[in-house]
């Protein structure tokens, strides 16, 4: 087995021991492998950064063998945190969690798109991409990002749990789709 890294910032690889390779580029132009050459290609809170992800699927199909999976976890555009990080100017994110959130510097703050980052977006580009979907799991909880307030933290759980008893996908905040290759 080789398992290869991908990022548009080869820096975020550097500690990942577990890597025989590491790739750089923009993963909606380029996984930087030879056609039909993987078996697998994950990807966990990636494609809310991709600015085109159609293109990012296409590719990514295109990398698989016959039958390959894609397993990719990322966030709801509709998730209330998703919302605020596209109301909010850059700027002001940055300086929310620096000075909210320091234990998740390096994790969090990334440019985020968004695009096509809905259950049903995202489902369909899956299909329009030449995969079959396998799984599809929803996460409704995200409240771990209040925790540095009590009584906003509560609420947020309490609207979580609320969202999560009407069960619709397109409310959750996250989503792990499991797609294979046609």
């Amino acid at each position: 087995m080789t398992l290869i890294g991908f990022d548009i910032d080869i820096a975020e690889m550097a500690e990942n021991a577990l890597l025989d390779q590491r790739l750089c580029g923009d993963a909606c132009q380029s996984l930087g492998v030879a056609d039909e050459s993987v078996d697998l290609v994950m990807g966990r809170a990636v494609i809310e950064h991709l600015h085109d992800t159609a293109s990012f699927l296409r590719i990514a199909n295109c990398a698989l063998r016959e039958d390959g999976r894609l397993i990719v976890t990322f966030a709801n555009k509709h998730a209330p945190f998703a919302i605020l990080n596209r109301i909010l100017p850059r700027r002001v994110s940055q300086w929310v969690l620096a000075h909210f959130l320091p234990e998740a510097s390096g994790e969090l703050g990334f440019e985020a798109f968004y695009d096509r980052a809905s259950f049903d977006e995202f489902n369909q580009s899956l299909t329009d991409a030449g995969f079959d979907v396998e799984e599809k799991y929803a996460s409704y909880f995200s409240s771990g990002y209040y925790r540095f307030f009590a009584p906003l933290f509560v609420a947020s759980l309490a609207f979580e749990y609320l969202l999560y008893a009407f069960g619709n996908p397109r409310l959750a905040s996250y989503f792990m789709f499991i797609a294979r290759k046609k």
